[in-house]
């Protein structure tokens, strides 16, 4: 978001409100695979 904000006030590069949507799914899809991630493990641990 930072990036896109920088472009759009120094009218360097390409600003597309797109990106920031993309950015954002691609964390959010990110969060959710650690936490899910974690959450297995954990579970794995306690198996042992």
């Amino acid at each position: 978001m930072l990036i896109e904000l920088a472009q759009l006030v120094s009218f360097r590069g390409l600003f597309e409100f797109d990106d920031v949507i993309h950015n954002a799914l691609g964390t959010a899809v990110g969060v959710l695979l650690v936490l899910g991630m974690r959450r297995l493990v954990k579970r794995w641990h306690l198996l042992m």
